[in-house]
């Protein structure tokens, strides 16, 4: 199934535009007249309200104290397993680039990946060179806008997919809360408002279908409208020339 082609987010200045294309443009199979996406969401996670064993903290806008939310013993491991499945079906050769959200969950997610993929274009301006392309870059790993940078992600990460040329293969990483988010925009996504209404994201209706039942292509929390469960890995696939998105398939790994 398409679904109607989406532009790149207003919300995105000329200038930021350029810089998350630049590093985009690496090699890729010139023959391909597509881009594809492996999206996931990040894996299982701690959830640390306080300074008490956690290394990366700070104060929020309103002085609520904030730390990064990292992989717990079984995110570590899906997060392995996420690579290992990628390996196993020979597409890890095919990877050109990895992109996560601003949060030490979502890179953390997708590193293992990154690590076994050969000429990853360098990516350091958050500070982290391991073949992650985190967006936004200016507020990555940022713990003080732990409860508000998430859907801040949505426009930078969304526009970077759209700038993919043809023959990219990306794996990304986003959230429960932004992940239809970037496949629809806030009008198609099915998720109560948030305050992005005019968040664009790839096009794509995820309100299509019985969104709570587990067989459906866009499974979603009957409360809010999120991504049910950790481990769902989306395919999409994306015209380079009439940027048009189609959902390929979801699997449950």
């Amino acid at each position: 199934m398409l679904f109607k082609k989406s532009p790149i987010t207003p919300l995105l200045g000329a200038a930021l535009l350029a810089a998350i294309i630049a590093p985009l443009a690496i090699a890729q199979d010139q023959n391909s007249d597509s881009a594809v996406i492996y999206l996931t969401r990040h894996a299982e996670k701690l959830t640390v309200q306080t300074s008490e064993g956690a290394d990366n903290c700070a104060p929020d806008k309103k002085g609520t104290l904030r730390c990064e939310e990292a992989l717990n013993p079984a995110g570590e491991e899906r997060a392995q397993a996420l690579a290992k499945w990628f390996e196993e079906n020979d597409i890890i050769d095919q990877v050109t680039h990895v992109i996560s959200s601003d949060k030490q969950r979502t890179r953390q997610t997708i590193v293992p990946t990154a690590q076994k993929v050969k000429g990853l274009p360098t990516d350091t301006a958050d500070g982290i060179d391991d073949g992650v392309m985190q967006l936004p870059a200016d507020a990555a790993n940022s713990p003080g806008n732990e409860l508000t940078s998430n859907g801040k992600s949505v426009g930078p990460m969304a526009a970077a997919i759209m700038a993919l040329p043809a023959g990219s293969v990306a794996v990304v990483a986003a959230h429960s809360g932004t992940i239809y988010k970037i496949l629809g925009g806030s009008d198609t996504d099915g998720n109560p408002a948030t305050g992005d209404d005019d968040t664009v994201g790839l096009g794509i209706d995820t309100t299509v279908g019985d969104n709570y039942a587990e067989d459906t292509l866009f499974p979603k929390k009957e409360a809010d409208g999120k991504v049910r469960v950790f481990g769902d890995l989306w395919k999409i696939v994306i015209n380079a020339e009439t940027k048009e998105a189609q959902v390929e398939w979801r699997k449950s790994l």
